[in-house]
């Protein structure tokens, strides 16, 4: 899904790229964002995240054992 962000002059109707004019239209700039694309990514930030938090928990509680069975001995 495509957003409008920004636009000069400002659009007509608000968030859609369409624009009006009485004598002529000057020059025209807008910015799309564009949502599905940055959906996208923070999803695979999510997973990386996960498997990083999974990971670092696996360690310490390895850690912690070695520490432990080290104390028994």
């Amino acid at each position: 899904m495509l957003t409008l962000t920004s636009a000069s002059p400002p659009s007509a109707i608000l968030g859609r790229p369409h624009w009006t004019a009485t004598n002529e239209l000057r020059p025209v700039t807008y910015a799309i964002f564009d949502q599905s694309a940055e959906d996208a990514s923070r999803n695979g930030l999510f997973v990386v995240a996960i498997l990083l938090g999974t990971a670092a928990a696996s360690l310490v509680g390895a850690m912690q054992t070695i520490i432990q069975r080290g104390r028994e001995s």
